[in-house]
């Protein structure tokens, strides 16, 4: 008999028409998309997020209402044609040289409803049974699965009373507990009490490499948890990059790179950006160009400097604030390839999505980007000659014939979830 799943959608909910999403996101809604597309009597939403007083506590949501969220979720993320031509065609514009295109920064408006109308959006969710509470209503010998690392323990006491729920937690990472200097406080202690959680609740984790794998194993074991299985799966990327890898015939002879992540210190845009101003001194207009694709983080200062106010770098680069799934994709097929400098990342998940649209990638050589694309070139993240290097020899590439990287089937990956969440 099929184990009942209780998915937590409660950062999907959260997130309801944010205009882009990040690796988080990616994995949270095909995490959902999988549990909601089992048939009805084997899963069901919960809602952890209070609000309104009714929702102060979890509840089970009826899978229609989740499902028709995650319909608008999805419609937001992947893009309306219109959505997709304003932000691609305007990096396009400018790669092709467009007199109108606007070099430097370009934020894509918001296409979503302002935040009054999406919380009141969100207050018409009817939780199912509101007189019984949540460990009432899960049927016996459950599975609850926590994909997001929410930080807030009284949504997970419910656990305490049904030791018979299986609770399985996807950890993306311990970066801010491992890398402290990366992060800001707030995040650091965020995330240590999301590990905490899941040290005090957790039933099984699920990871991407093992290298995360090796980590989590030594957290639990320091926190008396050492038993607790361990599925380590890469998931694959949304199909939407291996459907996009046929390149537009517009941008195939046009040198351009592509780095993918929100700009913070741990991503190392700085590196790039100065190769781009030596690589400018030295090939002057036939410097390829770089596409920055990412919103602006945290202790981003000296990036943001350069990104405003070089105009050597505005001549050869161009900033975009998120865009949608199907624009990413597109641009990724084409470029000479996707550039991942970052000191330290759990998985890379745009690395996996690159490969998987043909696109070479140069990375950091850190130990999980070894594991996660073997193919890669590698470099140091300090190494601001070797990356230039690199990059020269990418530039110079045709984009035609490319092999695309195997990374399996979204159906194969979570045939292995569900047994593993069987066996439990």
């Amino acid at each position: 008999m099929t184990r009942f799943v209780a998915y937590d959608v409660t950062r999907l909910l959260v997130r309801y028409a944010v205009p882009s999403p990040n690796g988080i996101d990616r994995v949270d809604l095909a995490y959902a998309r999988h549990f909601l597309a089992r048939p009805p009597a084997s899963s069901a939403g919960v809602y952890m997020h209070g609000l309104q007083r009714a929702l102060l506590q979890p509840a089970l949501l009826h899978r229609g209402t989740v499902a028709a969220l995650l319909s608008e979720i999805e419609a937001n993320w992947q893009a309306g044609a219109a959505d997709t031509i304003s932000g691609y065609q305007r990096v396009k514009d400018f790669l092709c040289g467009a007199s109108s295109a606007v070099p430097g920064r370009t934020a894509l408006p918001e296409r979503s409803a302002p935040l009054s109308n999406r919380l009141v959006r969100l207050r018409l969710l009817r939780p199912s049974g509101l007189r019984r509470s949540l460990f009432e209503r899960i049927p016996v010998g459950a599975a609850f699965i926590h994909t997001t690392h929410y930080p807030f323990d009284h949504f997970f006491r419910w656990l305490k009373r049904r030791p018979d729920v299986k609770p399985v937690f996807f950890i993306h990472d311990l970066l801010p507990l491992r890398f402290p200097e990366y992060f800001a406080r707030g995040h650091i202690a965020e995330h240590r009490r999301a590990m905490e959680i899941f040290a005090r609740y957790g039933g099984a984790a699920i990871v991407n490499t093992w290298v995360v794998e090796q980590q989590v194993k030594r957290f639990l074991t320091a926190h008396g948890r050492g038993d607790i299985p361990v599925l380590v799966r890469p998931i694959p990327p949304d199909p939407i990059f291996a459907a996009s890898r046929h390149i537009d015939p517009d941008l195939a002879d046009i040198p351009y790179f592509v780095v993918c992540g929100t700009i913070e210190p741990r991503k190392n845009h700085l590196l790039l950006l100065h190769v781009w101003r030596e690589l400018s001194r030295q090939w002057g207009k036939r410097t390829p160009k770089l596409v920055v694709i990412g919103r602006r983080g945290w202790e981003n200062e000296n990036v943001v400097d350069l990104l405003d106010r070089s105009h050597e770098l505005r001549r050869h680069v161009i900033e975009i604030g998120g865009m949608p799934t199907a624009g990413v994709a597109r641009l990724m097929a084409g470029a000479r390839a996707l550039l991942m400098p970052s000191f330290a990342e759990g998985y890379g998940l745009p690395i996996v999505e690159a490969s998987a649209a043909g696109a070479p990638v140069i990375a950091a050589d850190v130990p999980v980007f070894r594991e996660v694309a073997p193919e890669a070139t590698f470099r140091p993240p300090l190494d601001g000659v070797g990356w230039l290097e690199a990059i020269k020899s990418h530039a110079d590439q045709p984009v035609v014939a490319r092999l695309t990287a195997k990374h399996g089937s979204l159906s194969d990956y979570f045939a292995e979830v569900e047994a593993f969440i069987q066996s439990l």
